[in-house]
């Protein structure tokens, strides 16, 4: 049985004119209904317990680290530094070198990336091997 308080009726069925035999009616099947639309026994969930708990203790250690990384990412989203810069002080820090082949190394490396990511990942050595080689007249 649908009931309704008389105003409510009033306004609902005046909206609604159809209804009007349901509500506050007792209604046919009522108990066959309430069998359909009612949730089935099986349908709550009981989960047994596995065993204890772990302790917070034992997140301590990756905490720290996430922590770590989270101040990494800030730090960087904060000082942004483009490749471009941590390139040219790499050229540049190298001695022995007139400041004008090491700005036209600079300037090829710009243009070829491939060669670029080659001499960033050289160590220092490495990195004044490959400008001897550059400034020979067999590089272009």
């Amino acid at each position: 049985m649908i009931i309704l308080n008389p105003m409510v009726h009033k306004v609902y069925v005046e909206a609604h004119p159809t209804v009007k035999p349901f509500i506050n009616k007792p209604l046919d099947n009522y108990k066959g209904l309430e069998i359909i639309s009612s949730p089935p026994p099986f349908s709550t969930i009981i989960r047994p317990t596995c065993g204890r708990k772990r302790s917070r203790e034992s997140d301590a250690p990756i905490i720290g680290q996430l922590v770590d990384m989270v101040e990494v990412v800030e730090d960087a989203i904060k000082n942004p530094t483009h490749w471009t810069e941590i390139r040219y002080k790499r050229v540049m820090e190298l001695d022995g070198f007139v400041d004008g082949l090491l700005e036209d190394v600079f300037d090829y490396l710009q243009v070829n990336v491939k060669q670029a990511r080659s001499f960033m990942a050289k160590k220092k050595a490495s990195r004044k091997a490959w400008i001897e080689n550059f400034n020979s007249p067999m590089m272009p």
